[in-house]
């Protein structure tokens, strides 16, 4: 199996457990969902310090909130290089919101039958 250089792990962070899902980088990356974790730091520590065996740079995405931000120190633990996204999903519709959208007209919209 080939070794990917760098990996997304999105974290779908709860009060109790976790679930984890990672995308490989390139064309032809593999998405796959790992389960569930415990939501408890040495469970995160432990899936992170997993995945860099494996991959040379993670990026981990998960819902900044009450228990999104006590994963922020734990995903990155000492000597793993990886980036760290925060996502507010009420920003993040927002955003949606204001960004222009260009539909396409069909031939009824236009008047034509």
């Amino acid at each position: 199996m080939e070794q990917y250089s760098e990996a997304y792990v999105g974290l779908d962070v709860s009060k109790l457990r976790n679930a984890v899902a990672v995308a490989e980088s390139g064309r032809n990356g593999e998405i796959r969902y790992l389960g569930e974790i415990e939501n408890t730091s040495e469970a995160t520590r432990k899936l992170a310090m997993k995945l860099a065996a494996k991959y040379e740079h993670l990026h981990f995405c998960y819902e900044a909130g009450p228990t999104g931000y006590g994963n922020h120190g734990d995903t990155i633990p000492f000597g793993i290089t990886g980036t760290q996204y925060l996502l507010n999903p009420q920003m993040m519709q927002i955003f949606a919101s204001q960004v222009p959208v260009e539909r396409a007209r069909s031939s009824s919209r236009r008047g034509r039958n």
